[in-house]
């Protein structure tokens, strides 16, 4: 088994929830609580799972349900009344007991969550803080890190450029990057689905250990690319599948070559502005625009194993540029909601490219398409980068979407990287949804 200590470089990918059944036992009953006319707006693949789904103790909570009055979500206020006191059956009632204890659990400083779905009132929720020094409570529209969502982004306008003919996924990737090595024998489609074999550079020992050091080094995609390709690949292409960060960094890098444009400008263009994302923005440093909150992290990108007690560091300014195409983005619960289901369902894109992006490859215990994955049932992405970790899906068949944001980036383990938070969270929510 791959040690784990490389885990949490290799990818955002959701480590504690699958395998997750499909929400088949919902029991949505439309009659209960009308759902509102305007919405409130690095790992080897086997590592980390759970495994099963075990129930958390039912105990009451004190999280808050919120109601947005605008849709830029410039403030929650708490509801009243008959939402303030959950009924037996709606979101609330189900999810946050158990959503809670596990919270208090896992020893997270903060997260942000929201599940839509059909036939209920929606529950978005804060708990606990944003700033560990000053104790400030976190809020619904503080913006977060979202890590390796951002190669759902990516690999979207990517697919868009096929839909253009611009290019092929049958095409060599040599033909756009000559120096990728072996790139004549790797396509497009391979790189998209992580089945290349190229090395994962977030794994590079030497890369890791200066990104410990060096917080605050400006990383160019072309040399993360030298990082990788300095080590053997992993396997021939086609061979299986392993999450690489070095295949996100080559779409970027084709999108930029064959628009002219550089890779925000295009996601900007063609998704977040149709979408109203306006709290969404594609970092180059290490600054965060406010509101945000302060991300955290035990250890070092390194080592993260520290000693009981050491309280998690403030990696919130710490440069993201090394997770560039795969990694690089900010985001709110909004604006992810804006998003979750349009990719899911195949809004950007034509039918016929969106059924090749959800054409599954078994990879581990996951599935993954094209720069998307399939966790349950439920089609989205997780993400992990510099002190945020974070989980965005929407599951089809329910016309339901969870996303879960968190200020750490895993919680702490005298031996290794302990659990991803948000996932964790996510695995709870999707338990208590299909409850019966």
């Amino acid at each position: 088994m791959t040690n784990l200590k490389t885990s949490w470089r290799r990818w955002g990918w959701l480590t504690c929830l699958v395998p997750a059944l499909p929400l088949m036992s919902m029991g949505f009953n439309s009659e209960l609580v009308a759902q509102p006319a305007t919405p409130v707006s690095n790992l080897r693949i086997a590592i980390g799972f759970t495994g099963v789904l075990v129930p958390y103790p039912q105990v009451s909570a004190s999280s808050k349900v919120y109601a947005q009055p605008t849709s830029t979500m410039g403030g929650a206020i708490p509801l009243q009344g008959h939402y303030a006191i959950a009924a037996k059956d709606t979101l609330e009632a189900r999810l946050a007991p158990a959503v809670t204890t596990r919270f208090k659990e896992l020893g997270v400083p903060g997260a942000i969550i929201g599940v839509w779905a059909k036939g209920y009132q929606p529950w978005i929720t804060t708990l606990g803080v944003s700033n560990l020094a000053s104790g400030t409570p976190i809020k619904l529209n503080d913006k977060m890190r979202i890590g390796s969502i951002t190669k759902t982004f990516t690999g979207t306008v990517f697919l868009q450029l096929v839909d253009e003919g611009k290019v092929s996924l049958d095409d060599p990737v040599s033909k756009y990057l000559p120096d990728v090595p072996n790139g004549k024998n790797i396509t497009i489609r391979q790189i998209g689905t992580m089945s290349s074999g190229l090395f994962n550079y977030s794994d590079d020992t030497a890369f890791s250990k200066r990104m410990s050091v060096e917080t605050n080094i400006f990383w160019k995609p072309q040399q993360l690319l030298e990082v990788s390709f300095r080590n053997k690949p992993d396997f021939l292409p086609g061979q299986k599948a392993s999450y690489s960060n070095t295949n996100t960094i080559l779409l970027g890098l084709i999108i930029e070559k064959l628009t002219g444009n550089p890779l925000q400008a295009e996601i900007h263009t063609r998704i977040t502005e149709p979408l109203g994302m306006r709290q969404t923005t594609f970092a180059t440093d290490g600054k965060m625009p406010n509101p945000h909150s302060q991300g955290y992290l035990y250890g070092t990108f390194s080592d993260p194993v520290v000693p009981e007690g050491t309280p998690p560091n403030n990696v919130t300014a710490n440069n993201p540029s090394w997770g560039w195409a795969a990694g690089a983005m900010i985001s709110t619960l909004d604006d992810l909601h804006r998003y979750a289901k349009p990719l899911a369902t195949g809004k950007f894109l034509s039918k016929k490219t969106q059924a090749e992006r959800l054409t599954w490859i078994k990879m581990g215990q996951a599935e993954y398409g094209f720069q998307i994955g399939n966790f349950g049932g439920a089609i989205g992405h997780t993400g992990a980068i510099s002190g945020f970790q974070s989980f965005m899906g929407y599951l089809p068949e329910q016309d339901a979407t969870v996303i879960v944001l968190t200020n750490l980036q895993y919680t702490w383990n005298p031996k290794q990287e302990g659990l991803e938070p948000a996932n964790s969270l996510t695995q709870v929510i999707m338990a208590q949804l299909q409850k019966k």
